[in-house]
């Protein structure tokens, strides 16, 4: 997870993102493997950067070395979002947005 998180921010940061959100920030406690919904998902028991006991996880020192190298901001290569177009359009405006991404990324 650790290499995953480095290339990801690799990735935004080359395309001009200014950061990135991790999804959770702790593991959950394994005595709730069968509870409702980690009986059915037990891979949602492990997405955090800190285990359930606090100690961190690989992951925490990847986006903590990232976080710290300061980088400059890069200007983004694609176009903008006009957010207000886009939230009128959905549906289809997700899969025009996504055409577009491919263009410039692929």
């Amino acid at each position: 997870m650790a290499v995953y998180a480095r290339d990801v921010l690799e990735r935004l940061h080359a395309q001009g993102r200014l950061g990135g959100y991790w999804w959770c920030w702790a593991d959950y406690h394994d005595d709730l493997r069968a509870t409702p919904p980690f009986d059915r998902a037990p891979h949602e028991l492990t997405f955090g950067i800190v285990r359930s006991d606090g100690s961190t996880k690989p992951v925490a020192t990847a986006l903590s070395v990232f976080a710290r190298e300061a980088r400059s901001v890069v200007e983004p290569n694609d176009p903008t979002i006009f957010e207000p177009a886009y939230y009128a359009g959905l549906p289809h405006t997700t899969h025009d947005a996504y055409a577009r991404f491919l263009e410039f990324h692929l």
